[in-house]
């Protein structure tokens, strides 16, 4: 009976579950099943197996329900996920789109800096060129700087001398001129007057001569002879 159950149960379905009915077909079908058990036998254990077939039926049911549902949330959370990937790859798409833009920019400025660093590069050959002359010519230009100052070194010394001359020169005339103290042997003195005066002792008597405010050399010189004249008629008489 285990052997043909799912038979056996099809067949008690199709004959309303009425034991006789099924009994009569299943004879027809499988005529050992007679020989194995008895009507009696068969009528309790079909009752008792299609009990429990219903409720294996039930929870398998159920089971397939829950399984159902799983695979139905299941089946919505891969959409929701397709979706989003979706959604992720449109990103990526339109990124990757932003990123070749930037790339063809790049590479069209990477083209425009090459092209700016070929002009440098010929412009540094020109200049390098034309090193050797600017070299020859700077190398001129520091002989003559060299030329020149040494050229100005000399004038300086002779300007230092021509300053030093014109320093003592200077010098000498800015010196006060200096009145003799004594002239022709008379002491000349500037009382606190401001008037000078000079003296000599002659014969054991000082004499004196009025000069005045100004000191002059040859009005003194003057007036000592015309005093030694004065003097010497005095002795002689």
């Amino acid at each position: 009976m285990v052997k043909h159950e799912n038979t056996i149960f099809d067949a008690y379905r199709r004959n309303e579950e009425k034991p006789s009915a099924t009994w009569k077909f299943l004879k027809n079908e499988f005529p050992e099943l007679s020989q194995t058990m008895t009507f009696n036998t068969f009528k309790q254990y079909v009752s008792v197996f299609s009990a429990i077939r219903r409720e294996l039926d039930k929870v398998r049911q159920e089971a397939e329900i829950e399984q159902s549902k799983k695979i139905q949330n299941d089946k919505r959370k891969l959409m929701t996920e397709l979706d989003n990937a979706r959604k992720g790859l449109d990103e990526v798409r339109q990124k990757n789109s932003e990123t070749v833009d930037q790339l063809n920019k790049t590479m069209q400025e990477n083209s425009y800096l090459e092209s700016k660093i070929q002009n440098l590069q010929d412009e540094l050959d020109k200049v390098r060129q034309n090193k050797t002359g600017i070299t020859d010519q700077l190398n001129k230009t520091i002989q003559e700087k060299f030329h020149l100052e040494s050229k100005l070194e000399n004038l300086n010394k002779e300007l230092d001398k021509v300053r030093q001359t014109n320093i003592v020169v200077n010098l000498e005339k800015s010196k006060p001129e200096i009145n003799p103290k004594n002239v022709m042997g008379w002491n000349v003195q500037q009382s606190k007057d401001g008037y000078y005066r000079c003296y000599r002792k002659i014969n054991k008597q000082v004499h004196s001569i009025y000069i005045g405010k100004e000191f002059n050399l040859e009005k003194i010189r003057i007036r000592i002879r015309e005093k030694e004249n004065e003097i010497n008629q005095c002795m002689t008489k």
